[in-house]
C-alpha cells in the first residue's frame, strides 16, 4: 500500500494488527479462540499423510 501512496490505509492495517497482537498477549484465554480448529478426522488424515 505504501507503493500506491495509500499511507492512511497502510497505517490503519498496521494498527489493527498491532491491537490484535496485543489483545492476544494480554488475554491468554483469547488465544485459543484465535486459532483455526480442524475437525478431528481431517487432522488425523493430515497426520497420516505427513507420516507416510
Amino acid at each position: 500500500m505504501d507503493n500506491l501512496e495509500r499511507y492512511e490505509d497502510s497505517y490503519a492495517i498496521a494498527e489493527e494488527f498491532r491491537e490484535w497482537i496485543l489483545h492476544i498477549v494480554e488475554k491468554n484465554e483469547s488465544l485459543r479462540d484465535s486459532f483455526l480448529n480442524l475437525p478431528k478426522e481431517l487432522k488425523e488424515l493430515l497426520d497420516q499423510k505427513v507420516n507416510d
